[in-house]
């Protein structure tokens, strides 16, 4: 072999080692790791994401078998579960939120992710930038600027007497700090005057966050996003309602257990947008140039019966914007 010959192989050798692969097309069954920081069959978002894998020829048990990691809002368990699943060789990834993304983009830089929902995926190092990833990651992103702003304005708008609103947030969460910012601009030209914390990351952290809270007396609660939140969000909403506090959450499955008010994207449509990511990448496309895409539906749900228990009026102009309204 020659010099040059042995010099090209090397070079080719290294090229392929360096980056991201895409998943090489092959006919089945896909290996497809899925790794959530809430529950991975609870919500009914889940049966419209598999029923589009489906249509798109993705069929468990025949060519596709799903390994699935759920921490059931404890993120601490997030890193191993991406272990797990990087060793067990996938042909591609698929997280929720964003503390699911890195963890699973830190256990490997090879194996493609694909996201249904991640965070802020530029700020927390995910991608280069959403038109062109540049890594392993691609998907979507829950995340518009002005979207947690909106939702206190739409709280404030609601309720006008509120003043001082305690805030539940999950500061481990990557989303947390661009959450906190825009939070407390939005407060400052809402003229709120008051957001008293409280941190939990863990289930067996909430009783304390909770005490806190009280202590704090504050007129309303505002729930930031989280996976912890989400699975424990019958004890978020029986905290809230035994306080008298109107709460605003992020999900709609929080306002059916009876929060007061959600002003979210649509989750149905980003997991039903997934699997198209998941189809190209499994037929050989490279995520580094996949654009990570945002969410494009949103709406605000509101518990009446939740109201009308709190001795609440709502604001006239914010139920005709409503989507859903629980009677």
């Amino acid at each position: 072999m020659t010099c040059q010959r042995r010099a090209f192989l090397a070079g080719t050798a290294l090229a392929l080692s360096a980056g991201p692969r895409p998943a090489a097309a092959q006919a089945g069954p896909y290996r497809i790791g899925m790794l959530s920081g809430g529950n991975l069959q609870e919500s009914p978002d889940w049966d419209a994401f598999y029923t589009r894998m489906r249509e798109l020829g993705y069929v468990e048990g025949r060519n596709v078998v799903y390994d699935r990691h759920a921490a059931a809002g404890d993120t601490a368990r997030l890193a191993q579960m991406a272990r797990d699943i990087v060793a067990a060789t996938p042909n591609l990834i698929v997280t929720t939120g964003a503390s699911e993304a890195l963890a699973a983009r830190t256990a490997t830089s090879t194996i493609p992710i694909v996201m249904i929902f991640g965070g802020d995926p530029v700020g927390v190092g995910l991608a280069a930038s959403l038109a062109r990833p540049g890594g392993n990651v691609t998907g979507l992103t829950r995340i518009i600027p002005g979207f947690i702003a909106k939702s206190l304005e739409l709280l404030t708008e609601a309720l006008p007497q509120l003043r001082r609103i305690g805030v539940l947030a999950n500061p481990d969460s990557p989303s947390y700090a661009l959450y906190r910012k825009e939070l407390d601009l939005a407060a400052a030209r809402l003229s709120v005057t008051s957001l008293p914390s409280a941190s939990a990351s863990r289930p067996e952290q909430l009783p304390a966050a909770f005490a806190k809270l009280e202590q704090q007396r504050p007129q309303a609660l505002f729930v930031l996003a989280d996976a912890l939140f989400y699975v424990q969000r019958q004890r978020v909403v029986d905290f809230a309602r035994q306080l008298r506090l109107p709460s605003m959450h992020s999900f709609i499955e929080e306002i059916e257990a009876g929060g007061l008010m959600a002003f979210t994207v649509v989750w149905r449509d980003l997991y039903e947008r997934a699997p198209a990511f998941i189809d190209k990448v499994l037929k050989g496309a490279d995520p580094a140039v996949i654009p990570i895409e945002q969410p494009t539906r949103f709406g605000l749900w509101i518990n009446l019966r939740t109201a009308r228990e709190l001795g609440l009026a709502i604001a006239p102009s914010v139920l005709l914007r409503a989507e859903k309204v629980i009677e």
